[in-house]
């Protein structure tokens, strides 16, 4: 072979290896994680456009039982608040009485699954609303965020949302990207228009640092 040919022969075998290093190692199915009691993972939020920090929270499992996940969160503002999720990681909440699920989590991940959701919501403001999403696994991905490098399950969200209260509504867009080895989503992006297609809100969530009792 012909020295160029050669070289360039090198060069094609060399990108591709790298192409093949630079694809998630996540392998489906994906079952719901083992958590356990002591399990730590600290977010950041960012402004989606300009990626300025906004704020941090912490989060630590307290309890582990049949009926869910039980953590406590602190963030910057140095409020300690409890959180209960179901053993999928989906936040449970409490409206007018009765328990909502969030579900934008539904293991075992596998190729193109898809699930619909509908929760209500009461926001601090004491305004109440509703979201109604369809939630779909679109693949793998590798990514990197603060707290390292990780393989992840790709999950892409479209709804729409409603607040009773004043009357308003729009589109809602969330991505998660879960990593089977953090237990949990490490990066979680958020989008959400009025229905007149004027921006509401614009978030992005990076894992800060994962800590795991295993």
């Amino acid at each position: 072979m012909p020295l160029r040919s050669s070289f360039l022969f090198a060069l094609v075998l060399l990108s591709l290896g790298r192409v093949a290093q630079a694809q998630a190692q996540v392998t489906f199915p994906v079952d719901k994680p083992g958590i356990q009691v002591g399990d730590r993972w600290k977010f950041a939020q960012l402004d989606g456009f300009t990626k300025v920090p906004l704020g941090w929270r912490e989060e630590t499992v307290a309890v582990v039982d049949q009926d869910g996940i039980g953590t406590s969160r602190k963030s910057d503002t140095n409020a300690t608040e409890s959180y209960r999720y179901d053993l999928e990681w989906n936040r449970l909440t409490d409206f007018k009485g009765k328990t909502e699920t969030e579900k934008r989590l539904s293991f075992p991940f596998i190729a193109d699954k898809s699930w619909t959701t509908t929760w209500n919501w009461i926001n601090a403001r004491g305004r109440e609303g509703q979201l109604d999403m369809t939630y779909k696994v679109v693949g793998t991905e590798r990514i990197t965020v603060p707290a390292g490098i990780y393989d992840t399950v790709k999950i892409e969200g479209m709804g729409t949302w409603k607040n009773r209260t004043a009357g308003t509504g729009g589109t809602a867009q969330q991505v998660l990207w879960y990593a089977p080895v953090a237990k949990r989503h490490v990066r979680e992006t958020w989008l959400t228009r009025y229905a007149s297609g004027v921006l509401d809100q614009n978030t992005i969530n990076e894992a800060l640092e994962v800590d795991l009792k295993r």
